[in-house]
């Protein structure tokens, strides 16, 4: 029973006066429908010329670049031998100081110790001094 519903709904579909009525409608419809695929055509080629100006464009500028890209490469090469340079420049550099900083150590631990032999020098020279001034006065003594 459903099914015979079923086809006499779709069969009222058919009728006379709803074809008209549909058929009014898709003429309504139709040259709007063909303005729009117009119109998308006419902006889908004008997409497509402006992605293959700016395409080219690129091209061109990348042309440009190409004709340039042997002498950078030939300056980043030259210009590599010369931070390799700087590099080592600065390792021995770096090196020198250390070794500055070692030296001046051993300046100051050696001033420490020149100072240290002035002090028992100038303190051996008193003893010696007092020694002789005794020595001396013992000699004076024993001439008188």
């Amino acid at each position: 029973m459903a099914t015979v519903t079923m086809l006499k709904n779709q069969m009222s579909l058919l009728d006379k006066d709803n074809l008209d009525h549909i058929e009014s409608r898709m003429q309504t419809f139709l040259p709007k429908l063909n303005q729009a695929l117009e119109k998308k055509a006419h902006s889908t080629d004008s997409e497509l010329d402006k992605k293959v100006t700016e395409a080219y464009a690129l091209l061109k500028r990348w042309e440009e670049t190409m004709n340039t890209l042997p002498a950078v490469v030939d300056r980043l090469v030259a210009l590599r031998a010369v931070h390799a340079q700087a590099s080592r420049f600065v390792q021995l550099q770096e090196e020198v100081e250390a070794l500055q900083q070692q030296l001046l150590a051993k300046v100051s631990i050696m001033e420490g110790n020149i100072k240290l032999s002035e002090e028992s020098f100038a303190q051996n020279m008193t003893v010696i001094k007092k020694s002789m001034d005794h020595l001396e006065s013992k000699l004076k003594g024993a001439k008188q």
